[in-house]
């Protein structure tokens, strides 16, 4: 019978070798075959004793070892295993009688089996110098050929298992195939069935098999890998004698284990036993130990864990105290990763409990381990990585640039390290999100995402860790702020999407998932304010509810997730139907809570004060108890207080100081919160920052200036609300024109400084705040690195601190107290010269006009009670859509074009009522002695500088009204042209500087005139050919210089020329970018001149600048304070006049008017600017004769000047 089962056995072999039938080997028969052979196996050789037959053993060998080698799949290790098994009872007994054939064969296979090793060893060693992956895969391959030549020459084939799996683990390792670790896993298995418990090798084999089984639960998540590596890594220590060389790092394997085990099962038990585990291997530990740095790491986050779940700081002075311990009796060998461990471990106190020292040494001792690694060193990126870390941490505390640079220099290195981790990767997005918050530079934001994205590649989708759940949280940051800064306007569903993915990625017991969890309320909140779902408020009270109760007090940022539940059960009280007064008791009382948390950290306790401050403004709107906005106050003014908190933060809390002090009906009090926020402004508007920068910092603060302003004039103070508003408002501006101030003075009293100061101002010139962004504008396609950008804002920058160093310097001069400080009321009160400047401010609190009429009379207060702020946006927007919709619909029918027309006539009727009207009516009578209309300068704040105040009156709307138009003017005027010249200047400052300016008989350097006919993707502008000829034709006797005209008009032409010139007419398109003012633009042939490329230029002998182009004077709606426009600009490049326009002229019309205003200008055979504003005043008034009925064909001509 047993002979019959072996024939039959090697029958089936023979079949498959001979005819590729692996059928033979799998079907059901074959098995049964196999077993039942294997039952017979042992025949009764007498006296009791069995006769284990080798024929049989060989026949169910060569059987498995066929079926193994068939397939390549993870079930054929169990055939595989058999075969193996079947040896290890074969090398138990004593093959006497054997034929010398079978030696003879076993030693040619054995022989073959060597020859294969030796191959794939010298393979495997040429890999690990090259990493040249396919060197990998022929080693594998001839390990695999190792293994089945051993098992044929009847070899117990343990060493051959042991290096295919260390083969296929460090291919997994390379190229993240799943597939090879399982195969890795199965013999390592089979590695350690096949090795007898008496075996020295059985512990190590273990601790292998632990190893990768913890390798593919951290790559997969499956619970069954975690208890499987924690029962071999138990017998792998059980198996280890005490005093044994290997003991401690089997003792931390396990402690690893156990450490994930208590992550995933929250059995406190595991990681109680996970630290008597490493402190027992520590002890045990000799400094030369070579697995030390690892299990000593995972001693450090057990005691970190504990820490965070029952508190004290035993456990993470412990952790600091090993390392220290290490660290003394380490061999020079081993010093930096010692090092970088006790880096880490000073760094993860410091996160939790916030003690600045620790990161400071922290970083010092990471510097020391860097410095002692060699630059090919494995380890490199990941303390590159350790480090960065550990610099953009301190920047986000101190704000310090150098920091940042570093964290984003060593950032960069650690990704470009062969070890890099997805930590790295993780680490430089972050810095590079931080640097675009400061910097505004769009190509620091597209890195950002793409690294978090490549981190949160790097760690597979549903495997469990705080790792992957901390850099989707990254990747989330990335993409809220891309959303926030107006780059992308959907996506918001999907990041929702992201951090719920984090929140479950997230371990439940780590300290850090309530942290995921406040962002994914965050985010939801944010989704409830664009699309006012309930059910969103709900989950994100719900969720902020759970971030809370599982983050343990002691977490350094637990004061954030309390201020961050108490701003959602504020907006919930709001919403939704909950019990009002309990959730705004508790949302104080939360605040309270996190003021207490935040205790120890400056600039958390800032921003929990100003939470609790907004928490009393809100319970007091509701409650209306007094005693809550006097403490709301004295929160904020504290958090104010704190000077190392960011601008940001101070800026809010002073401005949340004010709003309380409105609400208390103290305006003294709300003009001081309001004014220090107001002072603040030009620190966080930086002038070594980028314009783009600074339009985006200043334009989450836009109106704080008025609502300073309104404070000052409500507490009897108009002075200094003049003065504030001068300082809050065109910052930007202001900041160009102190770098261009007059520095006679102060070359004769310090000529050092002065000299330092122009050699600065020259460099800063060649180096303008805009061009880093225009740069990415004009070269979108360019191949080339964005390095040169960062290396230009990075000089901007290092010379604006040289200048503010310089600046500081001079001011401790006596004489020099105010030297480029702002301009006082005192010398700002003579800006009008003769007229009146009229400054409207507009005000959520109130509304009011401030006249100055000269240097002695004080300011005049008008009470603009019918006037709003909510008003103006109203008719701005209502403006706007007018303007818009005349671009798209040129040829719109008839009925459009009456609706637009009557829409301006609403909001001119609307400008005369609320703010013209009672103004004019306060001047008094518009005769002057001379006959001549007075002189108005209009100044309007906010979105009513979009608005066009010049033209405000109740026009006629039909022809037939316009018949008794005289008569209507005899009995009251009621239009603006009809009573004073109008002219506009952004500031009291801009309309000083251009009234010192003017001579008594200003020279005349030349006319420049620029024109465009056809312009690409434009209508065509024939009438600019007229305009041209009309102007040479007016003013033959002035030296014109040869025009610009079509393709001569190119950017660098039209720069180059302006310098030459002190006159200068623009006849083309230009174009208003309401949402980016600085990218407005005159459309030239070769491209577009924009606001940004035009805001460095300074022509100190520039005097009238004639802008017969479209919008020309239109700024934005996202800093309309900041006077961000075409006309502002050319102003502030030196020209005291500027004629521009508000909104699109007609090409029909431009020439006359620009004739007329050039005749005007011409007397006694000479060109005067001087009287710029009556000249234009008298074209448009004849222009408005032919049709006073259609205002958007008159009105849009503006003079800005003196």
């Amino acid at each position: 019978m047993r002979e019959r089962l072996i024939t039959a056995l090697l029958s089936r072999v023979a079949q498959f070798r001979d005819q590729g039938d692996a059928s033979a080997l799998f079907d059901d028969a074959a098995l049964d075959e196999a077993s039942e052979l294997e039952a017979l196996m042992v025949r009764d050789g007498g006296s009791g004793q069995g006769i284990v037959s080798v024929e049989a053993i060989d026949a169910l060998v060569e059987f498995y070892q066929t079926r193994h080698g068939s397939r390549a799949d993870s079930d054929s290790y169990a055939d595989l295993g058999n075969a193996v098994r079947l040896l290890l009872l074969k090398a138990e007994l004593n093959p006497t009688g054997a034929p010398a054939e079978f030696y003879e064969i076993v030693a040619t296979l054995n022989l073959r089996a060597k020859e294969a090793h030796d191959k794939a060893r010298r393979l495997y060693q040429e890999y690990d110098r090259t990493r040249d992956i396919k060197t990998l895969d022929e080693a594998v391959m001839y390990f695999r050929r190792t293994l089945e030549l051993s098992i044929r020459g009847r070899d117990v084939p343990g060493l051959p298992l042991a290096q295919l799996a260390a083969a296929l683990w460090t291919r997994f390792l390379h190229t993240r195939q799943s597939h090879d670790l399982d195969e890795a896993i199965e013999l390592r298995r089979l590695s350690v069935e096949s090795t007898a418990k008496e075996n020295p090798e059985l512990s190590r084999r273990l601790t292998l098999l632990c190893e990768l089984l913890l390798s593919r639960y951290e790559h997969g998540g499956a619970l069954t890998d975690l208890e499987q590596a924690v029962f071999a890594g138990r017998q792998a220590v059980a198996e280890t004698q005490p005093g044994h060389r290997h003991r401690a790092s089997r003792m931390g394997r396990l402690a690893s284990a156990l450490l994930l085990r208590y992550e995933r099962t929250d059995t406190l038990s595991d990681l109680n036993e996970a630290i008597e585990l490493g402190l027992t291997a520590f002890e045990a530990a000799t400094p030369e130990e070579p697995d030390l740095g690892g299990y000593t790491t995972t001693l450090r986050k057990c005691l970190l864990t504990r820490y965070d779940l029952l508190g004290g700081t035993a456990d993470l002075d412990t952790s600091v105290e090993i390392m220290e311990r290490v660290l003394a009796e380490a061999p020079d060998t081993r010093r930096a990763r010692i090092l970088t461990q006790l880096g880490a471990a000073l760094y993860f106190r410091y996160e939790r409990t916030g003690d600045p020292p620790d990161l400071d040494r922290a970083i010092r001792v990471q510097e020391e381990a860097l410095a002692a690694l060699a630059e090919r060193d494995d380890d490199r990126g990941r303390v590159l990585g350790n480090l960065a870390a550990s610099y953009r941490v301190r920047y986000e505390m101190r704000r310090s640039p150098e920091d940042l640079e570093a964290a984003i220099r060593l950032g960069t290195e650690a990704v470009s390290a062969p070890e890099h981790n997805p930590f790295a990767l993780s680490v430089l997005s972050m810095a590079f999100i931080l640097r675009f918050e400061h910097t505004w530079e769009p190509a620091d934001l597209d890195r950002a995402i793409r690294l978090a994205t490549e981190a949160v590649a790097a760690y597979p989708s549903g495997s469990p860790g705080p790792h992957r759940a901390m850099a989707i949280s990254h990747l989330i940051q990335a993409l809220m702020t891309r959303l926030r800064q107006g780059f992308g306007t959907e996506g918001l569903d999907e990041v929702i999407t992201w951090a719920r993915e984090a929140v479950a990625a997230a371990a439940r017991n780590h300290p850090d998932v309530g942290l995921h969890q406040t962002m994914l309320a965050d985010l939801l909140l944010s989704r409830f304010r664009r699309e006012e779902s309930p059910a969103d408020l709900k989950e994100a009270i719900d969720a902020a509810e759970q971030a809370v109760a599982v983050t343990p007090k002691t977490h350094r940022w637990y004061w954030e997730l309390l201020g961050r539940l108490a701003e959602v059960l504020g907006v919930g009280v709001d919403v939704l139907e909950r019990e009002e007064g309990s959730d705004l008791d508790r949302a104080v009382a939360l605040t309270r809570e996190a003021v207490a948390a935040a205790r120890g950290d400056e600039i958390g306790l800032s921003k929990a004060l100003q939470s609790l401050g907004e928490a009393l403004r809100h319970r007091y709107r509701h409650e209306h108890d007094p005693a809550d906005l006097r403490e709301a106050i004295r929160c904020c003014r504290h958090a104010a207080d704190i000077t190392i908190a960011t601008l940001p933060d101070r800026i809010k809390s002073c401005a949340t100081w004010g709003r309380a002090a409105v609400a208390l009906g103290d305006y003294v009090l709300a003009a001081e919160g309001y004014g220090r926020a107001v002072l603040l402004l030009p620190q966080l508007a930086w002038h070594g920052l980028s314009g783009r920068a600074r339009e985006n910092h200043l334009t989450d603060w836009s109106g704080l200036a008025s609502d300073a302003a309104t404070c000052y004039i409500l507490a009897g103070e108009p002075e200094r609300a003049v003065e504030i508003l001068e300082q809050g408002r065109t910052i930007i501006q202001n900041q160009s024109l102190h770098t261009r101030g007059d520095l006679t003075d102060l070359e004769k009293k310090a000529p050092t400084l002065a000299a330092g100061l122009i050699r600065v101002r020259e460099l800063l010139d060649a180096r303008q705040p805009f061009a880093s962004s225009n740069m990415t504008q004009m070269h979108e396609d360019s191949p080339l690195s964005p390095l040169p950008r960062e290396l230009f804002a990075q000089e901007r920058a290092e010379l604006c601190r040289e200048w503010d160093d310089l600046v500081a310097q001079v001011r401790r001069l006596e004489g020099f107290e105010r030297f480029l400080a702002p301009v006082p009321f005192d010398e700002l009160r003579g800006a009008a010269g003769h007229g009146v400047v009229v400054i409207i401010n507009v005000s959520e609190i109130s509304c009011h006009a401030l006249l100055l009429r000269d240097a002695t009379a004080p300011i005049e207060v008008i009470d603009l009670p019918d006037l709003a702020q909510a008003d103006v946006t109203r008719q701005m927007v209502a403006f706007l859509n007018v303007l818009l919709s005349r671009r798209g619909q040129r040829n719109s029918s008839f009925l459009y074009r009456e609706a637009d027309r009557h829409a301006v006539h609403d909001v001119l009727d609307w400008l005369w009522d609320r703010i013209a009207g009672p103004v004019l009516n306060h001047l008094g009578p518009s005769d002057t002695a001379d006959g001549l209309l007075p002189r108005v300068w209009w100044c309007p704040t906010g979105r009513l500088a979009l608005l066009p105040l010049h033209a405000a009156g109740h026009h006629p709307r039909h022809r037939s009204a316009s018949a008794s138009a005289e008569a209507a003017r005899v009995a009251g005027v009621r239009t603006v042209p009809d009573l004073v010249v109008s002219s506009y200047t952004p500031t009291l400052t801009a309309l000083r500087r251009a009234h010192d300016d003017q001579q008594e008989n200003p020279p005349f350097d030349g006319l420049l005139a620029i024109g465009m006919p056809e312009t690409p993707g434009q209508p065509s502008l024939p009438g600019v050919q007229r305009e041209l000829d009309e102007l040479h034709a007016r003013l033959p006797k002035v030296s014109i210089t040869p025009p610009l005209i079509g393709r001569r008009a190119t950017r660098e032409a039209v720069l180059q020329a302006l310098d030459e010139n002190s006159w200068v007419h623009f006849a083309c398109h230009a174009e208003q970018n309401l949402m980016d003012a600085s990218q407005s633009s005159f459309l030239l042939y070769d491209g577009r001149l924009t606001v940004a490329e035009l805001h460095g230029l300074h022509l100190p002998h520039a005097e009238l600048a004639y802008l017969s182009a479209c919008d020309t004077a239109a700024g934005g709606v996202n800093v309309p304070d900041e006077a961000m426009h075409l006309a502002a600009t050319m102003q502030l490049a030196g020209y005291r006049h500027v004629i521009a326009t508000m909104w699109s002229i007609y090409d029909s019309s431009a020439p006359d008017v620009a004739t007329d205003v050039y005749a005007a200008l011409h007397r006694d055979g000479r060109p005067d600017a001087r009287n710029a504003a009556r000249a234009l005043h008298a074209s448009v008034a004849a222009l408005r004769l032919h049709d006073p009925t259609d205002p958007l064909s008159w009105a849009a001509y503006v003079h800005v000047g003196p």
